[in-house]
């Protein structure tokens, strides 16, 4: 699975010193403490900080903890997302590219992130274009959570599917709210074979919990 922020090399921070944009890049050294090991780190980044040589980058940063604050009321976790996405979505759409259908160009990128239910439909109408009527306007007007975790699976910089989950929900529950194909070739695939799709090939749900309405699946060009 190729995650988006996989490619991230240069997180920026606030800074009291130096300002909101700080920057930190991955690869510093490893730092050792000599006669007092149990503070050796082995993984630290350079900053904008200056050390004694008052050099850019002279100075480097060990994190410990990060701190993320979380509502109490998002209960499905980025791991149990990210799992889903690789098994149900990732390995078999790479499968199929793998044997030539031609669905997809190289393998998927995916940005998988936390929004809310009016940021998804806002951004759904700027892409409605790419999405069939008939599910937009299920979408616009289907009753959401108001926390979804969304994974975008990109071809390149097209992207060709959108995988909604109910961030709210509980592990126990079936929690996929939506599959939005935008890729025409993806939309004829799932329409080829819905049920085998819907049923195990891709998730293994109840066909009425995979989309909005099962019925897009057969009926959609």
């Amino acid at each position: 699975m190729l995650p988006r922020s996989s490619r991230i090399d240069e997180p920026y921070v606030h800074d009291d010193q130096i300002g909101p944009f700080a920057r930190l890049r991955f690869g510093g050294p490893r730092l050792e403490f000599g006669k007092y090991p149990q503070f050796n780190r082995d993984f630290t980044m350079f900053s904008s900080w200056r050390g004694r040589s008052n050099q850019p980058e002279s100075a480097c940063f060990a994190p410990e903890t990060v701190i993320l604050p979380l509502y109490h009321k998002i209960r499905i976790g980025l791991d149990s997302v990210i799992n889903l996405v690789r098994d149900d979505f990732d390995v078999p759409l790479e499968s199929v590219r793998i044997a030539g259908n031609g669905v997809t160009t190289c393998r998927l990128v995916w940005d998988i992130f936390l929004t809310t239910a009016q940021e998804l439909k806002r951004d759904l109408i700027r892409l409605s274009r790419s999405l069939d009527p008939a599910m937009l306007w299920e979408m616009l007007e289907m009753p959401t959570a108001r926390f979804i975790w969304r994974a975008t699976g990109s071809d390149g910089d097209d992207p060709v599917i959108d995988v909604l989950y109910d961030a709210t929900d509980v592990e126990q529950g079936e929690f996929l709210l939506a599959i939005l194909p935008y890729s025409q070739r993806l939309r004829d695939l799932i329409a080829s074979c819905p049920q085998a799709w819907l049923l195990g090939v891709l998730c293994p749900l109840n066909p009425t919990t995979a989309y909005p309405s099962a019925s897009w699946a057969s009926t959609s060009p």
